[in-house]
């Protein structure tokens, strides 16, 4: 069922209603219970199959639907989805090598691999593979490879290339303990729902349908290329002109540029659909069934496809993502799997949250925009997230989306300066990070009012009341935050970074502030201590890492001779007791040797 005119028709009548166009037949399966066979129209356009194409695509349903792979170590999500997530990630000296085989009405077949050099070893091996269900059962996990047995993961559910069971089913195992190399494997034992290998273009298929499976082998040998190398899998069908889309990134790529891609597609089986890597579409790529498969050709294609292009030419030195697309036309195609090997090193996609400590507050100009009366965020091209950016090629800032005077509320829930709560932000980045860090809780204490307090009078009152508002109210607003985060971004490594101290230890280190006491220091930095104390606590409670910064300005506090932040007192009264570049260049120092 594939020409698009009459696909329609199929989707709202469905398979068992359409006995005159369809081919529908009832059969006996193993089990002895009948079973609904059904089978595509037949028609005219699908006379030949291009022999130089074995497969691409991305990932989505609908037009302009873009969802993101993910270059990060993730463990099977319990709400599976189509959108790729990466199944293996890693940097080596090595490359890959990929193969499938199609399994329609088969359960069974044999991938031949090559491509592994002499003297490489193996580092990891995955199999992916798809199934047509209604819904997933413990049996489509299951299959044998060499005859020993395997148990995968159902690593993401979408829907049905417009056969009659309602979705497809992604799952992925690995299986470095059964590859030993180059070499014949023999796949048995997959769910089917018959396996007699008759052409389904004939006959039809039983549900459960198995597509086909791919094994992706990734090998290290010493003289190799530093490389990194991702397996992305998915299940998001894409049909009718559709576009699909999704951005891979996790590397920095070097010169002379070395890319390798692969695509995994299932149920391709006409020519014309495309793919596509950086918007240019890839030429004698396309998803006509080509895959190798246990008995003679399918009449219309054997519904798998694992291509791979060498795209070096489509990418720059320096590039840290890349775009892998598909658009299927008159066909109903589902996007397996994406492989990527970059000869170059990791790189880590970071967004940087929180408020005037991280956005770069009083290092002017400011980004367009944050310096209006109406929103005041004041994010600087020399706050430290940035600087880290700047230094680390391994680093990329996604977003610095953290503003000036924003407390945990401001990250949760308020709209604040005219702009969508952090989190709200967050959510909406085409990518998951893998990076978060956020500086919080200042402003909710009330810092600055603190310390102008105490520039007039003897801060007694005022300290009190921050004192107890860090005791007994800050821990259950840094918990909910903390959560929230972990919610939006729940793969990203969060680093929450402390507030440095301020105020030099010691009172003969104080220069030209005469209101600086030796008892109004103390308290000063013991509240200091306290804030970092409970914002320590709170980001160990919630599984993130605390990046102490308490000693980064330390002979250079306010109040020294030669200070690295901008004196209380002064004007502009927002920029007082911020980090100027020579602090923003100390904290970027220290949060980039916690992230590595």
């Amino acid at each position: 069922m594939r020409t698009q005119k009459r696909r329609a028709q199929y989707r709202r009548a469905g398979w068992r209603a359409g006995v005159a166009s369809g081919l529908i037949a009832i059969a006996t399966v193993a089990s002895g219970t009948p079973a609904v066979l059904a089978a595509p129209l037949s028609r005219t356009a699908a006379s030949g199959v291009n022999p130089a194409a074995q497969g691409t695509v991305s990932a989505g349903r609908l037009p302009g639907h873009r969802p993101a792979v993910q270059h990060v170590d993730t463990s099977a999500s319990s709400a599976a989805s189509g959108a790729m997530s990466t199944v293996w990630s890693g940097v080596l000296n090595g490359g890959y090598t990929s193969a499938g085989i199609g399994m329609r009405n088969l359960g069974y077949g044999t991938i031949s691999l090559t491509g592994v050099p002499k003297g490489a070893q193996v580092k990891a091996a995955y199999l992916l593979w798809d199934i047509l269900a209604d819904a997933p059962t413990a049996a489509y996990a299951q299959g044998k490879v060499d005859n020993q047995p395997i148990t995968g993961t159902e690593w993401a559910s979408g829907a049905s290339p417009c056969w009659s069971p309602s979705a497809n089913l992604a799952y992925e195992a690995n299986v470095t303990k059964l590859v030993r190399g180059n070499g014949s494997y023999a796949l048995s034992g997959f769910a089917t729902g018959q396996s007699n290998g008759a052409d389904p273009w004939n006959v039809g298929s039983a549900a459960p349908m198995l597509e086909g499976a791919s094994l992706v082998v990734v090998y290290q040998r010493a003289s190799l290329p530093r490389t990194v190398i991702q397996i992305d899998e998915g299940a998001t069908e894409t049909q009718g002109g559709d576009s699909a889309q999704a951005t891979l990134g996790g590397f920095t790529a070097s010169s002379p540029v070395s890319a390798v891609t692969t695509y995994i597609v299932a149920d391709g089986q006409l020519p014309g659909n495309t793919a596509a890597f950086n918007g240019t579409v890839l030429p004698g790529v396309g998803f006509p069934g080509d895959a190798p498969q246990a008995v003679p050709h399918y009449s219309q294609g054997n519904l798998w496809d694992n291509v791979t292009a060498n795209v070096a030419g489509r990418m720059t030195a320096g590039e840290k993502s890349a775009t892998a697309a598909v658009t299927g036309y008159d066909d109903c195609l589902v996007w397996v799997g994406q492989v990527l090997a970059v000869a170059g090193q990791a790189s880590r996609t970071m967004v940087s949250m929180g408020d005037s400590y991280s956005s770069g507050e009083a290092n002017p100009p400011f980004d367009a925009g944050t310096n209006t009366p109406s929103d005041q965020c004041h994010r600087s091209a020399d706050a430290w997230p940035r600087l880290i950016a700047a230094a680390d090629p391994t680093v990329s800032l996604e977003a610095l989306i953290a503003c000036s005077g924003a407390t945990t509320e401001d990250i949760t829930t308020n709209t604040f300066d005219t702009e969508q709560p952090q989190i709200a932000q967050l959510e909406a980045m085409p990518q998951q990070p893998q990076i978060v860090t956020i500086t919080i809780g200042g402003d909710n204490v009330g810092f600055e009012s603190v310390l102008a307090n105490c520039l007039l009078t003897s801060c007694g009152a005022r300290l009190t009341a921050a004192h107890n508002y860090i005791e007994n109210t800050l821990p259950g607003l840094l918990d909910s935050t903390y959560r929230a985060i972990h919610a939006a971004a729940p793969q990203a490594k969060v680093y929450v970074v402390g507030y440095p101290r301020i105020f030099p230890l010691y009172q003969w280190e104080t220069h030209n502030c005469g209101w600086l006491t030796a008892a109004k220091r103390n308290r000063l930095n013991g509240l200091g201590v306290q804030l970092d104390n409970v914002i320590a606590s709170a980001a160990a409670q919630a599984g993130f890492r605390f990046v102490s910064t308490w000693n980064a300005f330390s002979t250079h506090e306010l109040c020294t001779a030669q200070s690295w932040l901008y004196p209380i007192g002064d004007t502009p009264i927002a920029y007082d007791a911020h980090p100027l570049l020579k602090g923003q260049k100390a904290l970027a120092a220290i949060v980039r040797q916690a992230i590595g």
